[in-house]
């Protein structure tokens, strides 16, 4: 990330070119505003506001514990679960995950399926 128009001591003046002269102080370190993702991010929000997260934790925990059900583990009640897997073959079978501690960790959230779940 680079200093732009935004850091300058004089941001208007900054706008049309060099030289680029940087704030004296902590705004030479602030950058242009993301303009297109405030506009997303108003979107978001709005749709976020009429979201039940009691909904969504159910969801998310159901699905993997539907997941440690199939393994013959028993329910967690959270999203995550880590699994002793090949991590070549999970990324082979187009599944997202990562590596810690030696174990594949999956996490479910709002877009994932139970055909996910079935995929793992």
């Amino acid at each position: 990330v680079a200093a732009n128009w935004y850091a300058g001591e004089d941001p208007w003046a900054s706008v049309y070119g060099l030289p680029l002269r940087l704030a004296g102080d902590a705004r030479a370190f602030d950058l242009s505003p993301v303009w297109l993702a405030q506009v997303g991010a108003a979107a978001a929000l709005e749709y976020l506001d009429g979201v039940n997260l009691a909904e969504v934790r159910a969801h998310n925990t159901g699905l993997a514990d539907a997941l440690l059900e199939k393994l013959g583990l028993p329910p967690r009640g959270t999203a995550i679960v880590a699994l002793d897997a090949d991590p070549a073959r999970v990324e082979a079978a187009g599944i997202v995950s990562s590596v810690r501690g030696g174990r594949v960790r999956v996490g479910f959230h709002l877009y994932n399926t139970v055909d996910d779940v079935e995929r793992v």
